[in-house]
């Protein structure tokens, strides 16, 4: 008998910040402003925070993300408030395809009216751009990409022997996960793993 597992929980991870940097400036932006990055760690995009927005008014974005040829991101959300406090704009959204650990990203932001966000003055490590800021140059901005790192799922077999001999073992990797010598329960814990108690 065998069943599959869709894994364990995903695990969120920092893909690119360089929030550590700031001007305390605030420049409008009123039309797109494109970057790329190079991505710190793999997994599944999630969220795309920037240091900026209109304080506590509402507004759109649409936003492009892509790792080469490959579009990872293509949506236009509304209702954007900036966070009070960190002073950060959140957009949280559910991503297909996997980004790995030095794939160059490139982003693509539209507000549908003017907001303001916060250049940097300084050169940023992973980051560039050739997108002038509207009335003011080319600078960087603060930034901060999120993601969920998958955990691969496995693929169980469940074996009886003819002495009652029960084990759990991932076909896929060859390795026994549990055993047990009688008739017992299984269960997935709270790890996703496959396991048996008697």
């Amino acid at each position: 008998m065998g069943m599959n597992n869709p894994g364990n929980p995903s695990n969120p991870v920092t893909v690119f910040d360089d929030r550590q940097f700031a001007s305390g400036e605030s420049y409008l932006l009123t039309g797109t402003y494109s970057f790329t990055i190079v991505a710190q760690q793999t997994g599944f995009l999630n969220q795309f925070r920037f240091q900026g927005g209109n304080n506590q008014n509402p507004f759109g974005m649409h936003l492009v993300i892509t790792d080469g040829a490959q579009t990872i991101l293509n949506q236009s959300f509304g209702g954007l408030v900036q966070t009070q406090g960190p002073w950060w704009t959140e957009l949280n959204f559910v991503t297909t395809v996997e980004i790995h650990q030095g794939d160059t990203l490139s982003v693509s932001m539209t507000p549908d009216q003017g907001i303001g966000i916060e250049p940097l003055f300084v050169p940023v490590p992973n980051f560039s751009t050739n997108t002038n800021v509207p009335g003011y140059g080319v600078f960087p901005i603060r930034v901060q990409l999120n993601a969920n790192l998958s955990v691969p799922p496995f693929s169980p077999q469940i074996i009886i022997t003819k002495q009652g001999f029960l084990m759990i073992k991932d076909f896929t990797t060859d390795q026994i996960s549990a055993t047990a010598n009688g008739p017992g329960t299984i269960y997935i814990d709270n790890t996703g793993a496959l396991k048996v108690v008697q």
